[in-house]
């Protein structure tokens, strides 16, 4: 299993219609977001007018989770209202709307992919995972895996890959706030 541990610094960061967005990971390596040429992309983004239309995305899915504030987001299929750790699927090809202010977090991944995003809390603080994954923290924390100790400052992540047999993760402190934001995609 490989570890790698990336920190703020280290993302790009773009301007889109509504606000501002952060690519934390994009997935192959050799992918390209502008040209749509990607398995899965996790980003986050601010969403800065009240009123904002998403970026259609053919051929791909999307989930969304407010980390700070709400947003009801409407299309064809659907509206719905996520408030802070909710987490919300949509169609890429569809024309979305956003209402609200917020900071959110994505996971964007090919339709021939599964996509899996929730959030993790310290009150259990021991979690385990069976496949690969991406670890972002929402509140500084100390991860430990296989006996190496990860000391995470917010907005930093690790991405776990490589893994063939279930792993445990060690959050601490332990207490109920939310810390990382777990991600999947395969």
């Amino acid at each position: 299993m490989n570890v790698e541990h990336f920190r703020s610094s280290q993302y790009h960061q773009s301007t889109w219609s509504g606000g501002k967005t952060t690519e934390l990971f994009l997935f192959p390596p050799e992918a390209n977001y502008q040209r749509r040429v990607f398995d899965y992309r996790i980003s986050s983004a601010t969403i800065e007018e009240q009123y904002s239309m998403f970026t259609v995305l053919p051929g791909y899915n999307r989930l969304l989770m407010p980390l700070e504030g709400s947003v009801t987001l409407t299309n064809s299929e659907q509206t719905v209202r996520l408030e802070t750790f909710d987490v919300g699927e949509f169609d890429g090809e569809l024309s979305t709307t956003s209402v609200g202010k917020c900071v959110d977090f994505n996971l964007i991944y090919k339709k021939s992919m599964q996509g899996e995003m929730k959030r993790v809390q310290t009150h259990n603080s021991l979690y385990s995972v069976e496949k690969d994954c991406y670890l972002y923290c929402v509140e500084q924390c100390t991860v430990k895996i296989k006996h190496v100790t990860y000391f995470l400052k917010q907005s930093d992540s690790l991405a776990l890959t490589g893994i063939t047999e279930r792993t445990a993760i060690e959050l601490l402190p332990k207490d109920d706030v939310v810390k990382l934001i777990y991600v999947s995609c395969n």
